[in-house]
């Protein structure tokens, strides 16, 4: 709160200076150009440095144009900056994790998060469309007007992913490890069904809400020096052959799959557009 008091007096005083400015120049056309065009230096310079200074950039190495400009990266961002204020305190961040699968390729998280609450495991998609899913389901759907594409289960690979997580790092059998699948601000989720609620599905608008509901349930499951050597282990992953390289957890997969099979017989209504 006190932040924001500080931002809306200097917003309030760089006001009166500029109206103070265009009503004392002769020229009061070119010193109101003048005036926006430096605010608008000012605000790219701003978010330029506090991008620079972020845990994003340490992560991505990304130029903050080529994130400014592109869907995705832009996306993935705006979703980090949302975890960045609502985890208080020290965090890391990773994008493009791979880890090992049974049939000898990899998994690829979006994002991974690390909070001494625990591990974040992100999902991100800039779809602002209707999403259309149920837990066991091993497809899901976004329609946009008539057009139906198939995407595959988040929900299931942020579990396969998770319990891979936990096998790898099982020196830390206290960490709490978070499933989140978010979608485009715009983004109908509605056509969403959960059970088990294993995991969250959301869009950019509820992730706020979201983050602080979650995270206070749990409370503190990584100690910083815990949190810190977890970041240090897992930024090899980033890095698809070297995920390769170690060994899977044999029945990862085949468990999870047997899972959302079982999950089917619980659903009282089943989409028949849906793959389950």
């Amino acid at each position: 709160m006190k932040h924001l008091k500080g931002k809306i007096m200097l917003i309030m005083l760089a006001l009166v200076i500029a109206v103070i400015l265009v009503l004392t120049a002769d020229n009061k056309v070119l010193m109101t150009g003048i005036i926006l065009a430096v605010a608008l230096v000012a605000l790219f310079i701003f978010k330029f440095l506090k991008y620079t200074f972020s845990a994003y950039f340490k992560a991505t190495k990304e130029f903050y144009l080529a994130v400014l400009f592109n869907k995705e990266k832009s996306f993935r961002y705006s979703v980090f900056k949302r975890f960045n204020k609502k985890l208080v305190g020290r965090k890391h961040c990773l994008c493009d994790v791979y880890m090992p699968r049974d049939d000898g390729s990899v998994a690829k998280a979006d994002m991974l998060i690390f909070h001494e609450t625990g591990i974040y495991v992100i999902d991100a998609k800039p779809y602002n469309c209707k999403i259309v899913g149920a837990e066991p389901a091993k497809e899901w759907k976004k329609v946009s007007g008539k057009k139906e594409t198939v995407i595959p289960n988040p929900m299931a690979w942020n579990k396969l992913e998770r319990n891979w997580l936990k096998s790898y790092l099982s020196k830390y059998p206290n960490a709490y490890y978070f499933s989140f699948s978010i979608y485009g601000r715009f983004a109908n989720i509605k056509g969403v069904t959960f059970k088990q609620y294993d995991g969250i599905v959301c869009n950019l608008g509820m992730l706020n809400k979201e983050i602080m509901r979650n995270s206070a349930k749990i409370g503190t499951s990584l100690a910083l020096s815990e949190m810190d050597d977890a970041y240090q282990i897992l930024k090899e992953l980033r890095d698809p052959e070297k995920a390769k390289a170690i060994d899977c957890v044999p029945g990862i997969q085949d468990t999870i799959f047997y899972e959302m099979e079982k999950a089917v017989n619980e659903y009282d209504y089943k989409d028949p557009n849906l793959q389950y």
